[in-house]
């Protein structure tokens, strides 16, 4: 189950339904305090995808609320700024990064891999 947030209404359509047609059940969220809401209410939650830059709350923000419930929880950034930038801006780790614009194909890629180091850092404590 992946949780994403975009505030692109356009961004998060195509990547909703490009997620959802690579089989993985996807919750959607437009901005961050939709996606702390919707993180709130949500069982599992395998991956949370976001964009970093967002109205009011942005993407890091986000995840710092989300990984004071759980600290393991895996996260993807889209952004269209470059990773070496955002790395020392928001310093969370375990992150992983997609730069935007991306292709379908990319981001199918980059959530596979995240999720697969998601269970290789859980098996291996």
């Amino acid at each position: 189950t992946i949780l994403l947030v975009e505030d692109e209404d356009m961004v998060r359509a195509v990547a909703e339904r490009a997620l959802t047609r690579a089989g993985y059940t996807v919750v959607t969220a437009s901005q961050g305090e939709e996606g702390l809401e919707r993180f709130a209410g949500m069982e599992k939650v395998d991956l949370v995808v976001s964009d970093v830059v967002m109205p009011t709350m942005d993407g890091p923000a986000m995840v710092r609320e989300m990984r004071k419930k759980r600290p393991a929880l895996p996260v993807l950034f889209m952004s269209g700024y470059a990773e070496e930038q955002l790395r020392q801006s928001i310093n969370i780790d375990d992150v992983a990064f997609l730069p935007k614009p991306f292709s379908v194909a990319q981001l199918a890629e980059a959530v596979s891999a995240a999720l697969d180091n998601a269970a290789h850092r859980a098996a291996n404590g």
